[in-house]
């Protein structure tokens, strides 16, 4: 069996170093690189010659699904992982339809990381034990999912000051960020949670319990 190269991108440091030092048990497997965004990751997927990536969703800045869609094209032959702690099956199929090889929850077993990391092959899908499917897996209802899992961390903190009544130039000087920054972040949001009023936005946060 030959190595696998393997990247890990999560945002939560401890938990990607725990898993890198799990992995790294299993022979043949190297983690050569953790990121806590996708900032990077073509640079480090190019310069390494990364076999395999481990993706979270929740990330700063882009979010895993839209790393996914930004890299499946260019690197074909990357089997890419979505390591969440969604266990969301319209999430699942969601991230198949984007290109991912494999969608497992944060509490997967060694033995289905072992699999997704040297068996699986880069036309496969695998879905992970812990997330329950009730349909077919090639169906997809994309107004089903949690939208919020395509929001990034600094939308989120930008949600939470517009519940709290801030306008764009309050929010602006808190986040030491221009106001059409601003605008920009909650013209994103608005685009992918679907909705056109503040008021929405706040009945979905609360909702998804966001805020």
């Amino acid at each position: 069996m030959s190595q696998r190269n393997i990247l890990i991108v999560d945002d939560q440091i401890l938990f990607a170093r725990g898993l890198k030092s799990l992995i790294e048990e299993l022979p043949f497997a190297k983690v050569c690189d953790i990121l806590s965004n996708g900032q990077h990751i073509e640079s480090v997927l190019f310069n390494k010659s990364i076999e395999v990536l481990l993706l979270d969703l929740n990330l700063p800045g882009k979010t895993g699904i839209e790393i996914l869609t930004d890299i499946r094209e260019k690197y074909p032959n990357l089997i890419i992982v979505i390591l969440t702690m969604y266990a969301d099956e319209e999430l699942a199929r969601l991230t198949k339809k984007k290109g991912a090889n494999a969608y497992l929850s944060k509490d997967a077993s060694l033995k289905e990381l072992e699999h997704v990391i040297f068996y699986i092959k880069n036309y496969d899908f695998y879905l992970g034990k812990h997330i329950k499917i009730k349909k077919n897996i090639n169906m997809i209802k994309e107004d089903k999912f949690d939208k919020f899992a395509l929001v990034t961390s600094r939308e989120k903190e930008i949600i939470k000051l517009i519940a709290s009544g801030r306008t764009s130039i309050e929010i602006a000087e808190e986040l030491n960020i221009s106001s059409s920054t601003v605008q920009t972040h909650r013209k994103n949001i608005f685009r992918k949670l679907k909705i056109n009023k503040s008021s929405e936005l706040i009945n979905k946060a609360y909702e998804y319990k966001v805020i």
